[in-house]
């Protein structure tokens, strides 16, 4: 099991020291990674509902504007696939146990051995 100091609790260094932790771990990650997003990514417009949930987690702002720019859409369609997203899933980007629930599971799936 892993463990991690107080400083060093921040998503990217979790996820970081997850995928150094060798194949097996990315393979469970990748498993619970498919269960969570399972319904997003059997949606018929996954590509922009991955793409636009990615691009929300990576943001330093979540601005959907700022999304939208990146996007090359409106800031409303970044909404509504964000909360199309919350739907499926049934977790919600405001609260932030969820919110990293579901960027550990993009990032499991960005990492996983193809």
């Amino acid at each position: 099991m892993l463990s991690f100091s107080p400083a060093s609790r921040s998503a990217a260094t979790c996820t970081a020291r997850m995928s150094a932790s060798g194949p097996g771990w990315i393979g469970r990650m990748a498993r619970m990674a498919v269960t969570l997003l399972d319904p997003v990514l059997a949606a018929p417009d996954r590509r922009d509902l991955m793409e636009t949930l990615t691009a929300w987690l990576e943001s330093d702002s979540g601005s959907t504007s700022e999304i939208a720019e990146v996007l090359y859409c409106h800031r409303n369609t970044v909404r509504n696939r964000l909360d199309r997203v919350s739907r499926l899933t049934g977790r919600s980007l405001l609260r932030p146990a969820d919110a990293a629930a579901l960027y550990a599971a993009v990032r499991a799936l960005a990492l996983r051995p193809r």
